[in-house]
């Protein structure tokens, strides 16, 4: 099942955010790990923090990683609200 964010976005834009901060291919595979297990955890700030910190224990790009997916945030934000507006 393919989570909101990439519903909304498309996978070509979060490749392309992916790209942006640097990531490879494997650091997107995090990406989407992280945003389909927190697709289940709205409003659970603690839980998304540890399941972030988990899949990204031992991977040397975890900053990038968090950055890239706070941009890939705020843009699936924005889009909504800009979508909700319009209706």
């Amino acid at each position: 099942m393919i989570n909101a964010v990439y519903q909304v976005l498309g996978k070509e834009r979060i490749a392309e955010i992916c790209q942006e901060y640097g990531l490879a291919s494997g650091d997107e595979n995090a990406v989407k790990d992280i945003l389909d297990e927190w697709e289940h955890l709205i409003g659970q700030s603690e839980k998304k923090i540890a399941v972030a910190l988990e899949i990204l224990k031992n991977n040397i790009n975890s900053e990038k990683i968090i950055s890239a997916i706070g941009s890939i945030c705020s843009e699936f934000a924005l889009k909504n609200i800009v979508e909700k507006r319009k209706n």
